[in-house]
């Protein structure tokens, strides 16, 4: 292996390492809120919160996740063009814009 392949390589298990220790953190920090917020709330409450999120969930799935893929296929083809993803992000804003607020 040539000195480019073994960047690569390194590169690689890098951004690797940053995204499991990025989830691990996301996980604890998740566990932490979620003993807080059952011992600041009454069960009613609790529920209540565990609907709304649910609904907002739901919400972001069908208003905001459907232009994902698209945001990193072309996002990616856009990068190794131009060396930015300007267009490709507007092109999502624009498309959030004229979504019917009931998916946002």
């Amino acid at each position: 292996m040539d000195r480019e392949d073994m960047k690569e390589v390194e590169d690689f298990w890098h951004d690797y390492l940053t995204v499991i220790i990025g989830s691990i953190g996301v996980t604890v920090f998740s566990v932490i809120t979620f003993a807080i917020v059952t011992r600041l709330f009454s069960p009613e409450q609790f529920g209540s919160l565990n609907l709304f999120m649910l609904v907002v969930q739901i919400s972001l799935f069908f208003g905001a996740n459907w232009t994902a893929n698209a945001m990193t296929r072309f996002g990616k083809e856009e990068a190794i063009t131009a060396g930015t993803v300007t267009k490709t992000f507007w092109a999502r804003v624009f498309m959030f814009s004229i979504t019917p607020p009931c998916f946002c």
